[in-house]
């Protein structure tokens, strides 16, 4: 069976789509699977599973106010799996081509994870949670800590002393070599004081606009993650790597990274948390029980 993901987004979006891709191999089994996305990311899908790029003139039929789609779709497909908030025309366009069509909307539902909530509406069985792209990881677990300081959103971002506090935390537990990422959205922290003084404080390797495949590469081995809500927080846990994520406008039940439980700490900050706030005792008290689950060779 030949079968067609239509599921587009950023690198968040991308990697909780591939627990969706396994429930889909779950259910037919032997089929072929192309997901019509972001090309850029193809390289995170399992052997087997094709990537089209979801804007590619090859694919502009979908679009279309009125199509008869069978002159036009450049292969055939039996099945089509529809995961976007508005899909009435490409679901139109679809099964005007003769391929049945299953869509579901990507809209969340309180207090359950997206990938729960579009499995249901497939159909779909509920996949595992684990490190889907554990198969990327180097054999070798480094010192290293790795820390995104960013999101694509400020609103989203703890602030650099939260981050700097818990960092110091882990290091004060396991002698750790810390490097800090940032994607193009967040270059803006460079020129940020409070941002510049972390990272001579901790003497950290700041790596800046690199691109995804280079990350992957050379921080995969990392043995604890921080960082926000983001594509880059989801890769991490994703790569089997122990995560602590911050999460201030987004729902960490819905958002949260689909990993297996002890490998991930979800911490949900309030908008006005501070360095200040008296609440960030108990957050650093989940921290240190995270690091001494995951770091070893303890400094004393």
């Amino acid at each position: 069976m030949r079968i067609l993901l239509i599921r587009p987004g950023a690198l968040g979006d991308t990697i909780l789509s591939l627990p969706i891709v396994e429930a889909i191999t779950q259910k037919h089994p032997g089929s072929v699977i192309t997901l019509l996305g972001s090309k850029q990311y193809g390289f995170l899908m399992p052997d087997g599973v094709m990537t089209e790029a979801f804007d590619s003139p090859k694919w502009a039929w979908i679009f279309e106010n009125s199509s008869t789609g069978k002159a036009l779709i450049p292969e055939h497909f039996d099945l089509a799996y529809v995961i976007l908030k508005e899909s009435r025309q490409i679901v139109n366009n679809l099964k005007n081509a003769g391929i049945q069509t299953v869509q579901a909307s990507s809209n969340p539902v309180e207090g359950q994870s997206i990938v729960e909530t579009i499995c249901h509406r497939l159909s779909l069985p509920a996949p595992e949670k684990k490190p889907y792209l554990e198969r990327l990881r180097l054999a070798k677990t480094s010192r290293r800590a790795w820390i995104g300081p960013g999101s694509g959103s400020r609103k989203k971002n703890a602030s650099i002393k939260i981050l700097s506090q818990t960092y110091k935390l882990l290091r004060n537990h396991c002698r750790l070599d810390l490097v800090v990422t940032l994607g193009e959205p967040d270059l803006w922290l460079l020129e940020d004081s409070g941002f510049q003084e972390f990272v001579k404080e901790t003497k950290a390797e700041a790596v800046a606009n690199t691109s995804l495949d280079i990350v992957v590469a050379t921080y995969c081995n990392s043995c604890i993650y921080i960082g926000n809500d983001s594509g880059v927080s989801h890769l991490a846990a994703a790569l089997g790597i122990p995560s602590i994520v911050f999460f201030k406008t987004t729902s960490p039940e819905v958002w949260g990274p689909w990993t297996t439980e002890q490998n991930l700490l979800k911490i949900r900050l309030t908008e006005d948390s501070d360095e200040q706030n008296p609440g960030l005792d108990t957050l650093y008290s989940q921290v240190l029980l995270f690091a001494e689950k995951h770091l070893s060779n303890p400094v004393f």
